[in-house]
């Protein structure tokens, strides 16, 4: 993926790297919570994905919020 992510991509984004880019805007502590409830492999491959991600731009930032502010209460990123 580019290191400029740009919002062209966001469609093709995966669940996981949803939630990387979610988790990398949030904080230590809101990250714990968006995390809690995932399998230990699903944790895994989110930090994987934050790793490699690189610069994700404001408005793919803004996309995966108002994503999950629609998915609230999920336990799986599948549904991201």
């Amino acid at each position: 993926m580019d290191k400029k992510l740009n919002m062209k991509k966001f469609k093709s984004l995966t669940g996981s790297e949803k939630l990387a880019i979610l988790v990398m805007s949030i904080g230590l502590e809101a990250s714990k919570e968006a995390l809690k409830g995932l399998k230990p492999q699903e944790i895994s491959k989110v930090i994987v994905d934050v790793s490699r991600l690189g610069k994700i731009p404001k408005e793919t930032v803004t996309q995966v919020f108002v994503l999950k502010k629609g998915l609230l209460g999920q336990t799986s990123y599948s549904n991201f």
